[in-house]
């Protein structure tokens, strides 16, 4: 049963149910579904959350508290506290109601954050300055738990070396491999950058507000460098369509503009060349899979846009180099 009549009573006390908008979630094997439900004059998201065993290839969900997919995190993000706690210029959606069901899945019921933004250079950059204050902030005091992913872009290529290993005759196939063979040395610089709270999953789709920026899909979150989810951002936006190829570089350095004065306003002292380093270098080495993705999609309307948007990976990579 979707909607379970005593979650109903906790969520909607004064209300009947009028419509129930099914939404999609993408692949992760830890979703196993997203509903928007409608009363007269209230509305709220459902998020079941389960752990598949079987599930996505590239997202799979892990039983394991340590995994960077442990599948129960987003509840215990919610339950424990943690995402309140992010302060007013970049939150989660307020938590309405979260119920462990007998068939063994989570039901997390979740504030409607509304439409999306529009996608101008001044909002984006101004995303970016939103999560540089709350990663600044949270930096200077980094929660612990244990069930908070850690090695989450290790783990992330890991999942996706074989279209790396294995593509050798493609577009970008030189570009690609010159940037994996520098995969352990950007890694350990990843590593041995100042850490914070990470998203993880940081991306257009799951930013939300025109006044405020409202961010959903804590999955992953967990401790990670600074910079990682904000050099996630512009490729990302591109490569699902939220931002045209061709504004590609003005919308990275309105992103990097923004990161740098988010951290400045917490008064949270970087070492811009080398933070600059991390928002590179790791963004490259995160998305060297795509060229070969590409050509196993069979370079269809999705794969060529991601194509086209390489040549901005690569530039990330030819300037972390410079400054290396």
């Amino acid at each position: 049963m979707i909607l379970p009549p005593d979650e109903l009573d906790a969520v909607f006390p004064e209300g009947a149910v009028t419509g129930v908008e099914p939404l999609g979630h993408g692949t992760p094997a830890a979703t196993a579904g997203v509903w928007r439900v409608q009363t007269e004059d209230d509305s709220a998201i459902l998020k079941l959350v389960r752990h598949d065993r079987g599930g996505s290839e590239r997202w799979p969900s892990s039983d394991v508290e340590s995994s960077p997919y442990y599948w129960r995190r987003e509840p215990l993000a919610y339950d424990s506290g943690l995402l309140d706690s992010l302060g007013r210029c970049l939150r989660a959606p307020r938590c309405r109601h979260c119920a462990a069901r007998a068939d063994g899945t989570v039901a997390l019921w979740l504030e409607d954050a509304g439409a999306h933004p529009a996608w101008t250079l001044e909002r984006m950059e101004r995303i970016a300055r939103d999560l540089g204050r709350m990663q600044g902030r949270m930096a200077a005091d980094l929660p612990d738990a244990p069930w908070l992913s850690r090695g989450w872009l290790r783990a992330y290529l890991e999942l996706r070396a074989r279209w790396i290993d294995d593509y050798r005759d493609g577009p970008f196939a030189a570009e690609v491999h010159r940037i994996w063979a520098l995969r352990e040395p950007i890694l350990a610089r990843v590593d041995a950058a100042p850490q914070t709270f990470c998203h993880f999953d940081f991306y257009p789709a799951n930013i939300f507000g025109e006044d405020e920026t409202v961010v959903i899909d804590w999955a992953y979150c967990g401790l990670g460098a600074l910079g990682l989810d904000a050099g996630n951002l512009v490729p990302d936006a591109i490569f699902d369509g939220f931002v045209p190829v061709a504004g590609a570089v003005a919308h990275r350095d309105a992103v990097w503009r923004g990161y740098l004065a988010g951290l400045a306003d917490e008064r949270f002292s970087v070492d811009a060349d080398a933070l600059r380093y991390e928002f590179l270098a790791a963004t490259a080495l995160k998305y060297t899979w795509i060229p070969g993705t590409t050509v196993a999609r069979g370079f269809d309307e999705v794969a060529s846009r991601w194509l086209e948007t390489f040549p901005l990976i690569v530039s990330c990579a030819e300037e972390a180099l410079e400054i290396r």
